[in-house]
């Protein structure tokens, strides 16, 4: 397994039970492959995989606003890896000043932050004329909470922990099929 990049590794031993290992060996998938099949140990019937559609974002300019380091550091390398171009803001008003000098395909706004929140810099960005795409990405998942950013502005609301392939899909849909890209100036 080592020698094909992987690993053995021991996960269970008990006296007249036997003993359990995990074999892991990273696989690629060839292009064109749409599904491929896994079988678990202990299981007959092998488990149906789709491929995620790879996703093309080098086009794509991001203002991702959130006040945690980790999350801004994780989503923008999920963004990245699609070719995205990812400016960063930690607050609402960085991420009022930041739209407010430059033009980005869609930007990504947390909803709970310090100094000014993801509504409150939304709304005021919808009233300083900022028309293009802003999709909440937040940890609220609650309806009334979706509700809530529509209302302030939001063309769209992604929940955290986000999956890569439905942030790429999204990010992808409204770079894509949007005619508001615009900026304030």
């Amino acid at each position: 397994a080592q020698l094909l990049g992987g690993d053995v590794t021991l996960t269970s031993t008990a006296l007249n039970a036997g003993t359990t290992f995990e074999v892991s060996i990273p696989i690629q998938v060839s292009s064109g492959v749409r599904y491929f099949t896994v079988l678990k140990a202990g299981s007959e019937m092998p488990t149906v995989i789709e491929v995620d559609e790879p996703v093309e974002l080098s086009q794509t300019h991001v203002l991702l606003v959130d006040d945690s380091d980790d999350n801004r550091m994780l989503v923008s390398r999920m963004l990245k890896a699609a070719g995205a171009r990812v400016t960063e803001a930690c607050n609402g008003r960085e991420a009022i000043d930041v739209a407010s000098r430059s033009n980005f395909s869609v930007v990504l706004m947390d909803v709970q932050m310090p100094v000014v929140d993801g509504l409150t810099a939304t709304e005021e960005l919808r009233k300083l004329g900022y028309a293009g795409p802003i999709l909440s990405l937040t940890a609220h998942a609650l309806e009334e909470e979706r509700r809530a950013c529509i209302a302030a502005g939001c063309d769209g609301h992604l929940t955290k922990p986000v999956n890569k392939n439905e942030l790429l899909q999204v990010v992808s849909h409204w770079t894509t099929h949007s005619s508001r890209y615009a900026s304030i100036h």
